[in-house]
Order: C-alpha cells, then structure tokens, then sequence
C-alpha cells in the first residue's frame, strides 16, 4: 500500500510563515489546506495520506474545518484514505467540534503519545 505523508508543521511553515507554528484563522486553514491538496494531487498513486500535527502547537476551530473537514468532504469517495496523526487533546477537540457541525463522526486512538483519528460520515 503507497502511503503519502504530509507533515503539518512543514506545509504551515511553507504556506504562511517560516516562524508560525499555530493553527490560527481560517485564512491560514485555506492556505495549508491547499498546499496539503497539491502534496495529494502530486502523490495521485498513495492510498493513504497521514497528515502529521504532531509538531503543531494549537489549532482553531476554523482551521479544523479547512484543513480537516473540508479535506475529507473533498474526498468523500475515500481516495486518498486519511490518518490524522500526531494530534494533542485540544486538536481532537477543535476537529470533533467542526466535524460534529458537519454530520461527522470522529475515531479517535492514542498510540505512544501520538493521536491519530479516523473520520466517518
């Protein structure tokens, strides 16, 4: 199985600022959720692509919705398939919040201190 992994951290670096490290306001979500869409598009064979929060200090609910929601309503059809690594308490929080909004369930498991969630509709 191709697997396609995008670190957070890297793509908010590159799309917005060298010195940020939050995920703050929804135009900073736009611009990491179409960075994060152009890393898909390049890896077109990957079945699945792990996002990696894992080096993201805090995150919004607005930045929940374009960077998570809005990439799975993307995908619906579940190509590529999403694992959302690396997420601290208040990420899941931010994120089940926006997804509950959308009519989405959240999975959540911790495995040696990361997080990582599976998204259903």
């Amino acid at each position: 199985m191709m697997k396609n992994h995008i670190d957070v951290s890297t793509v908010l670096r590159r799309a917005v600022s060298e010195s940020y490290s939050n995920l703050v306001t929804r135009p900073t979500g736009v611009a990491v959720r179409v960075y994060i869409e152009a890393q898909i598009q390049a890896a077109s064979d990957c079945v699945v692509t792990v996002i990696d929060f894992s080096s993201v200090g805090m995150m919004d609910f607005s930045c929940a919705d374009e960077i998570v929601a809005k990439l799975v309503m993307q995908h619906e059809n579940g190509n590529p398939s999403f694992v959302f690594s690396g997420l601290s308490e208040s990420h899941i929080e931010a994120i089940d919040v926006v997804l509950e909004r959308h009519g989405m369930s959240l999975v959540s498991q911790e495995s040696d201190s990361n997080s990582y969630i599976a998204v259903t509709h």
